[in-house]
This record gives C-alpha cells, sequence and structure tokens, in this order.
C-alpha cells in the first residue's frame, strides 16, 4: 500500500501520511477479522500492485506492471484474484475520469486497449494454474447458476454502512452488515475531500459518484452477485470489503495530498469531522451500537483537532510533536481494535498455547503412523464438535498431510460426494463429506487404515495401536483395510446402487470378491411413533458387532438423535450425519429421535456388521490381487500388479479426473469409473 500511494501521488502525500494510511490498510476491519482466514488475505497485498498498475497505464501506456501484477494475484489466490481484475475495470473508469482533462476519444480508446491487452497478458502468464481451477470450478459440484439469485433489488439496508464505520464494529453472518473501518484519519480524510477547495467540483463529483458505486457494490444484488463471483455467499461478510477501503484509503491520500505551502485546509478538516461523526453517530443510534459510535466521534474530534494544529506552527519540533500525537492516536486506535477483535474471536494465550500443543501432538501422532499409501480418518478436530456434537472443520488432512475421507471445499467433485453418500458418508452443501464416526465396512473398501478416536467413540472391530492418547484421541488399525489398488474379474461399474448404503457395501463386497456372503445383515426392530419423536427398540443385536443406524428425511429440521437414553448429535440438519454408530452394551438398545415434525417421514435402517465376514471378503479381495507396488508422488500413480487371470480388472479407490493420463505397459488405455466416483 505504501508503493502504491508513494508512486500513484509522487511528492504530494507527505511521508508520515503515506505511512499512516498504509498502516490503516493494513490493520483495517477485514484483515483483523480475517486473521484466522489467511487464505482471504492474498488479495489485500495484491490489490494497491494491481491498481498501481492500472495507473501506470492511464499516466504512461505501459503494460507490464499490470500484467505482471494480474498474473501474481491469479496466481497466488485464484479466487481473490478474480476479485480484483473485476475491481480493475472500475478503477481504470476512475483514474481515466480523473485523469481526462479535454483528452480525445481517441486516447480513451487507446488507454482501454492498453489496459485490455495487459489484463489478457496477465490472465495468459497465469494460466498455467488459473485454467486449471476454472476448469474444475466449471465441472465441479456447485457449477450449476442458481437462477434465484438473479434480481435488480438489495440485499440489506445501506443505511448501516455508516454505523459500521466505528471502532469495535465486525462482520456478521449477514451480508448487509459489511464493515469498512480502517480508521479516524482515513474515513476524516475521505469525507473532508468532498468539502476540499483545492480538489476541483470534477474530482470531487467523480469521487462522490465512485463512492455511491462502491456502496452499490455491497449492497444491490447484481454487483453483490457479480463480486460473489456469481455464487450463493453463506460465510466471511464481505469477502470483497477490502476494495470499499482501499477506495476510502485512496480518497483520503486524496484529501491529505492538497497540503500544499498553506497546510491542510481546516474547514475541510472540521466539515468532515462534524458530517463523519453526524453520520456514524445516527448509523450506530439505528443498529443499537450508539456506545461504539460516540467513542468514535470523539477519537475523530480529537483526530480533526490534531490535524488542523499541523501547519499552524512555525517551529518544526512543535509539528513533529503534533505529528507524532497523530501518529500514536492512530497507533493506539487501530491497535485497540485490532486486540479487541482477536480478543473475541478467541485469541488469547491461553488459546495460542492450546494451539500449539495440539499442532505438536497431532502432528507426532500422525508421523507414528503414516507409512504407506493409505487412508486416515478422525473423530475429533482442534476445534472440537459443538454443543450439538457436529462440526464443519474437515480439512486437518491438508494441515497435517494425510489422506482422509474427510474434506471440506468450496467446489468438490460431484461423483465423489455421491459415491461416499452411497457408501453412508453424506455430504452437505455440495461442498464437504461428514465424517464423525468410522464406518467399518466403507472404511476397509476405500483403504482406510487408521483411525484417531476419542473417547467414547464405538471403535468395536477396530485394533487399538497404541495406549498413548495425544489431544484426546487414541490411534485405531483396520486390519480388515484393503489396500488402495486390488484386482478384480467383475466390473463393479455396472453395479446398480440404492439408497441404502449397507446394501450397497453388501453388493459391493460381493462384486468384487466373487462370493455371495454379507458383511451386513438386518437387525429388526419395533417402533414408537408420537406426535414428535420417534422411538426404536433394536431386537437380537450382538455386542460384538458393529450395528450402525440411518434414518433417512425428506425435510431438513433441528431433530436430536437419542443412543440408549444419552443424546448423540443433532440430526436431519445442516451439518448433520446419515449412518451413524450404536453401542451394544446389553440386550436393550433404543434408538430416538425427538423434535421431529413429521415422524412418518423418517424411515429406518439398521444393521449389523459381521467381522468374520468382513475379514473373509477383504482376504479374499487381497489374495485374489497380485498389486506388488503402489507409488504415488509427483502427481503420478504407479501400481505394479500381475493378472492371475484373464479379463481381470484393475481397480484404484482414488477418485477419478478426466485430465488423467493412463497407460498400461507403456500404451495408452482408458479408464471407467466404478459407481461413478472412483
Amino acid at each position: 500500500m505504501a508503493i502504491f500511494l508513494r508512486m500513484r501521488f509522487e511528492a504530494k502525500l507527505r511521508p508520515v501520511f503515506t505511512v499512516l494510511l498504509s498502516i490503516s490498510y493494513a490493520l483495517m476491519e477485514f484483515d483483523v477479522d480475517q486473521a484466522s482466514n489467511i487464505m482471504w488475505l492474498d488479495g489485500v497485498y495484491l490489490l494497491p500492485l494491481v491498481l498501481l498498475g492500472v495507473w501506470v497505464i492511464v499516466r504512461e501506456g505501459k503494460r507490464w506492471q499490470l500484467a505482471v501484477a494480474v498474473a501474481a494475484t491469479l496466481i497466488f489466490n485464484w479466487y481473490t484474484g478474480i476479485i480484483n481484475c473485476l475491481f480493475t475495470a472500475f478503477w481504470l473508469a476512475l483514474e481515466l475520469c480523473l485523469a481526462n482533462d479535454g483528452q480525445s476519444i481517441k486516447w480513451l480508446v487507446r488507454k482501454v486497449i492498453d489496459y485490455s491487452s495487459g489484463m489478457i497478458i496477465g490472465v495468459l502468464l497465469s494460466a498455467f494454474l488459473f485454467l486449471p481451477n476454472f476448469y474444475a470450478l466449471v465441472n465441479g459440484s456447485r457449477s450449476q447458476f442458481d437462477n434465484s439469485l438473479l434480481g435488480i433489488g438489495f440485499v440489506g439496508n445501506p443505511l448501516i454502512l455508516f454505523g459500521r464505520l466505528s471502532i469495535f464494529s465486525f462482520s456478521t453472518n449477514d451480508a448487509s452488515h459489511t464493515v469498512l473501518y480502517c480508521g479516524s484519519l482515513a474515513l476524516l480524510g475521505f469525507v473532508a475531500s468532498f468539502f476540499s477547495g483545492r480538489l476541483s467540483k470534477k474530482t470531487r463529483l467523480v469521487i462522490m459518484i465512485a463512492t455511491i458505486v462502491v456502496i452499490m457494490m455491497y449492497y444491490w444484488q447484481p454487483l453483490y452477485l457479480l463480486f460473489s463471483l456469481f455464487k450463493k455467499v453463506e460465510s466471511y461478510w464481505s469477502r470483497y470489503s477490502y476494495l470499499g477501503i482501499f477506495f476510502i484509503i485512496f480518497g483520503a491520500a486524496k484529501f491529505y495530498s492538497t497540503a500544499n505551502e498553506k497546510g491542510l485546509e481546516q474547514q475541510a478538516i472540521w466539515k468532515g469531522v462534524c458530517t463523519l461523526d453526524l453520520l456514524i453517530l445516527v448509523g450506530s443510534w439505528y443498529i443499537s451500537s450508539l456506545k461504539n459510535g460516540l467513542i468514535m466521534a470523539i477519537i475523530v474530534i480529537v483526530a480533526g483537532g490534531l490535524l488542523s494544529f499541523v501547519d499552524k506552527s512555525a517551529f518544526r519540533a512543535q509539528q513533529m510533536v503534533i505529528l507524532s500525537s497523530i501518529a500514536c492516536l492512530s497507533f493506539i486506535e487501530l491497535g485497540t481494535n485490532m486486540v479487541n477483535g482477536w480478543e473475541g474471536a478467541g485469541n488469547d494465550a491461553q488459546k495460542q498455547s492450546l494451539y500449539h500443543r495440539y499442532v505438536s501432538h497431532q502432528e507426532k501422532q500422525i508421523a507414528s503412523i503414516k507409512r504407506g499409501n493409505y487412508r486416515i480418518i478422525q473423530t475429533n478436530n482442534r476445534v472440537g464438535l459443538s454443543k450439538n456434537g457436529l462440526t464443519a472443520n474437515y480439512n486437518e488432512s491438508l494441515t497435517y498431510n494425510y489422506w482422509s475421507l474427510a474434506g471440506y471445499n468450496s467446489n468438490q467433485s460431484s461423483s465423489q460426494l455421491s459415491f461416499l453418500e452411497n457408501l453412508g458418508y453424506r455430504s452437505e452443501g455440495s461442498r464437504m463429506t461428514i465424517v464423525n464416526e468410522p464406518l467399518l465396512g466403507t472404511d476397509t473398501l476405500l483403504g482406510v487404515k487408521y483411525l484417531l478416536a476419542s473417547r467414547g467413540t464405538v471403535t468395536t472391530g477396530w485394533k487399538k495401536v497404541s495406549k498413548k492418547v495425544l489431544n484426546g484421541k487414541t490411534v485405531y488399525k483396520n486390519t480388515y483395510a484393503l489396500p488402495l489398488a486390488f484386482t478384480a474379474r467383475s466390473k463393479a461399474s455396472g453395479v446398480k446402487l440404492t439408497g441404502n448404503p449397507f446394501e450397497n457395501q453388501n453388493l459391493l463386497f460381493s462384486t468384487l470378491s466373487g462370493s455371495n456372503k454379507k458383511v451386513y445383515t438386518p437387525v429388526s426392530y419395533k417402533s414408537k411413533v408420537a406426535q414428535n419423536y420417534l422411538k426404536y427398540t433394536l431386537l437380537n443385536t450382538n455386542k460384538k458387532k458393529p450395528v450402525y443406524g440411518n434414518l433417512t428425511w425428506q425435510v431438513s429440521e433441528a431433530a436430536q438423535l437419542f443412543v440408549n437414553g444419552h443424546f448423540k448429535s443433532a440430526y436431519t440438519s445442516w451439518l448433520s450425519p446419515s449412518v451413524f454408530n450404536i453401542p451394544v452394551k446389553s440386550s436393550s438398545v433404543t434408538v430416538t429421535l425427538s423434535n421431529v415434525s413429521n415422524p412418518m417421514s423418517i424411515s429406518a435402517q439398521f444393521y449389523q456388521l459381521s467381522l468374520a465376514n468382513l475379514r473373509s471378503l477383504s482376504r479374499a479381495i487381497k489374495y485374489k490381487s497380485d498389486v506388488r507396488k503402489i507409488n504415488i508422488s509427483k502427481g503420478k500413480i504407479q501400481v505394479l500388479v500381475v493378472a492371475k487371470k484373464k479379463n481381470e480388472c484393475l481397480y484404484l479407490t482414488i477418485p477419478y479426473d478426466n485430465g488423467w493420463k493412463i497407460t498400461n505397459n507403456g500404451k495408452r488405455t482408458s479408464a471407467s469409473q466404478w459407481l461413478g466416483g472412483g
């Protein structure tokens, strides 16, 4: 940001304001709020360089700077990179309007051409990374456009924005709660620019129109949809609020750069103080945060008073004292806001200590078992389960570098999600797979060899590897697990699946092994239906066999699942699983679902798993396969396998992708997806 301000305003902006406005950008609300989601910050630090490239084109016609900056922002983070690229069109219009002082249409056309070519070059430079991501987006689970997002209305009340310009304002889970707080110095300078007599009427009009456009970016549905990249945004509001804050700081720099030998404009400063305080107080009162508004109003008055004295003193020492006071005010204000924001998010010293401890223990636990090609799942994470027994934190496999069935990705492969759902692991929102408990049959099929299980998890059929407990989790081993590659004579690609994950697994094991044995058998039960709950009493269960339940529902609601009278988790709702473990400790086993609006819409499936048959069938599949080596590294999968009989098929439980190039003994061949996902 300092580079942008220094080059964009050349020698007109005092170094102290360059530094303080740059710090305002660095400690703006967006950065404080996203300090624990640093993937959003790539766009922040690259935006000034991208927009500097736009200015260089308008000023000098040189395209290389824009091209390099655009390539960098797309390479480092394609999501925020696209947002930055969209904003460059707005910035080009702004810079052209500010620079166009009688230039010809030909000049405007040439600048647009230079800008367009610079953008195209930047996109091409990033194509090696951007295009695969774009391809994944188009072919992902959320590629379909939701027509309900179209409209010309507003997504919230723009007046709320003014109430969230004050200190201690933070984004909430509502698209209308965008926060553009970046410190009193930047906000005061921006508002004062509208009253500056040294800025031309045309410049002030351009800034005013641009301000309206920026506000509309967050509240007018077409622009909101555009900058949300045509997807329904359900978290991190607003993901592009840093664009508006950048514009505010730019407007403030415009005002502070007008200070000539006469100094800063006193009248503009105090008009800015009065106007800004009025907007903040009215807006704060409207959203019931008047206390924060009063604090901010006082800070703005103090800042205005200090600014008005900067150029009144003829002595340099006194000027330095005043400028130092302004700097201290900015540091204290922004620092206090930052500390308050981080403490509000739970980032205190105790939480940091717990975080370091968790990371250290998790790394040790994974390192102790990570040898070979297999998958690992766990029943808990650093954040832990919420009070309703659910979580959305499924990406620890990325953090600690192991393969898992769980994952949270904004644009998952729809075939993978469907594949796992057919085997009992439910998907949510077309972006994640819910893995809160082990499903031994599915885990065996998909090569899950180890389980990190927290206390209370049903682990029947899993072998404890070590008594050592780290992060409240113990390591268990699946002795039945199939390798990630195996062979079979039958073709599972033609198998027709049902809505019953247990029968689907039976069918798969039977097809791959050539045996008629079943790993799952139904458990008989009695049901009791009341007005808003269901109670199932399971009969003839066996303590030595894992027992599972699956209640299928049509309507999402806040039901609660109880097993043997103990609360297990929320059910039939966002993030809830489908298949669940049922501990068998006595002859009486009950499953209850409460808070159900329409009990008759729920259907039940209860099955128990034969460990003997699971061992027999998994051994049969392994022994029929002569897979001698599996090597997965550097984007390549190499399998050395010897077919024992003709017409054998090689199965990989690695999700298929259309970009694969497959060779068999050096000759190109093709592959088909079994069950639509493998």
